[in-house]
């Protein structure tokens, strides 16, 4: 059975070697470019992300995002035989974990259509037998790509930014600790809507998640009081993510404090100056390392 990890991000799906914007457009006739076809219906990934679903087991959205991200995984690998049996490793918010409901809904989500899955990617056919998912808790599982330094580590943090939430987890010797498994709604999905708002407020206009990024990146924007708006609402969602992590009682001046997901890429600069030197803080640059750790945690669970 072959293992896949995929990490259904608000923002972004990742799997170990792809990334792609969660984002869709239905088509009743074929379209050009790359496409998933099922159900009688033609898929093309949107650079524009889909509205924020709490929920993603209501809709078929991610159903058609995990065909994407199947087919780009097994294009990679180039070993896709039909009817092949995979596994698929997904993750949930770590403050979710704590409901069996919500990681049995999750697991099932993937497999409530039945356990064959068959969809026409770019023209090529795929017959997939989902034989298995496990579900894992995001953040805890980059803890996996590099065990031997947690468990160096009497006590350490986990801060992931993903698009929605802002996951914070303590470990004591590398394990997570129950006391501390935070899921909050401070996603870099927030600052992008505190921006357009701002903007649609003040210029009756509203930006696309590309031109807030590019400022964030490059500190250029078409116009310099779209810059002023876009510096501004960076500078508050900076703040309130180090303010509460504070009030969480993670000090980044003297804490180990591991970083990870796209949204700690962004605010990279803030938190380093935030920790003042503090050689405990680290980044995990690759925004698929959720998805490896899922892989790798799968993979080792079926080897026994």
């Amino acid at each position: 059975m072959k293992v896949i990890g995929i990490d259904h991000g608000n923002s972004h799906v990742k799997t170990c070697h792809r990334s792609f914007v969660s984002g869709l457009h239905v088509y009743q006739n074929k379209p050009e470019g790359e496409y998933v076809e099922w159900n009688d219906k033609f898929f093309v990934l949107s650079p524009h992300r889909l509205e924020t679903q709490k929920d993603k087991t209501e809709t078929d959205d991610f159903r058609v995002l995990t065909m994407f991200a199947i087919a780009k995984e097994l294009q990679y690998s180039h070993d896709y035989e039909p009817n092949m049996e995979i596994g698929l490793a997904v993750g949930l918010p770590p403050e979710h974990m704590t409901s069996e409901q919500e990681v049995k809904a999750f697991g099932s989500y993937f497999t409530s259509k039945g356990r064959t899955l068959s969809f026409n990617y770019c023209g090529k056919p795929y017959t997939v037998k989902i034989a298995k998912v496990h579900v894992y808790a995001q953040g805890y599982a980059t803890v996996f790509l590099h065990p031997e330094f947690y468990k160096t580590k009497r006590t350490s943090y986990i801060v992931d930014i993903g698009g929605m939430t802002c996951d914070i987890l303590r470990l004591h010797d590398g394990r997570m600790d129950p006391e501390l498994r935070l899921s909050l709604d401070l996603g870099i999905i927030t600052f992008l809507n505190d921006a357009k708002s701002q903007a649609n407020s003040a210029l009756r206009y509203t930006p696309d998640d590309g031109d807030i990024l590019e400022f964030v990146e490059t500190g250029k924007a078409n116009k310099p009081e779209l810059a002023k708006i876009f510096g501004i609402a960076y500078e508050r969602y900076c703040t309130k993510v180090i303010n509460t992590l504070s009030e969480r009682g993670i000090n980044l001046q003297y804490d180990t404090v591991s970083f990870v997901g796209g949204g700690s890429k962004l605010l990279k600069v803030n938190l380093e100056k935030a920790a003042k030197g503090n050689k405990g803080i680290t980044f995990e640059d690759d925004v698929k390392a959720n998805a490896m750790g899922y892989q790798i945690l799968m993979e080792t669970k079926l080897r026994g």
